[in-house]
């Protein structure tokens, strides 16, 4: 079974600069936290697990990376949210999924050295029937004041990358500009099971 501990340290973030001199704190009130962000945004998030896990300083932007739970009805599931100093949603992705005895992917986050793209990289393993594993990298670039979809090649249809890219377009079209909530259709459609 994947152990998500272990993909879930990521490297220190970059020295502070900009409106980001201090580092952005998550409040847990109720059924749900805010994010408060240096720059005077506020995310909030209706969910448990809520974790900031790190800050990405790219050239254009500083982003925070931020995980929550979406459950699907048979596994444990956190999500991640990147979000800019304004509080807005940038990108959402599914971090890790874990099904018991079925299968599992986890995902560990990074800035590229040009700081201008981050990098998911994944690996997915079924036990379902044939044991089955994949492991490749999705990139995210910044566009003007937002993040787009980067893929180096276009997945190959069938793979669980070929999956998670169409069910990230399917996200985006649910984001409108300058969000700074996680829209219920995003949830919903996140809190789907993972097609181990």
């Amino acid at each position: 079974m994947l152990d998500r501990r272990r993909f879930f340290t990521l490297p220190a973030a970059l020295p502070l600069f900009g409106p980001w001199r201090a580092t952005p704190q998550v409040t847990v009130a109720g059924n749900g936290a805010s994010l408060w962000l240096p720059g005077g945004g506020v995310f909030t998030c209706t969910s448990s697990r809520v974790h900031m896990i790190s800050v990405l300083h790219l050239r254009a932007m500083a982003i925070a990376a931020l995980s929550f739970a979406v459950d699907p009805p048979d596994a444990t599931q956190d999500v991640l949210a990147l979000v800019n100093a304004d509080g807005h949603l940038l990108a959402l992705e599914r971090l890790t999924c874990r099904r018991a005895g079925v299968g599992g992917i986890v995902t560990q986050v990074a800035m590229m050295p040009d700081r201008e793209h981050i990098s998911l990289q994944r690996h997915a393993t079924s036990n379902a029937g044939l044991v089955r594993q994949e492991s490749w990298t999705d990139y995210l670039r910044v566009s003007e004041r937002s993040l787009v979809n980067a893929p180096q090649r276009p997945p190959l249809a069938g793979t669980w990358q070929h999956a998670l890219s169409e069910e990230r377009q399917q996200c985006e079209s649910l984001m409108a500009d300058a969000q700074t909530h996680v829209p219920p259709a995003a949830l919903t459609l996140l809190g789907r099971s993972f097609p181990f």
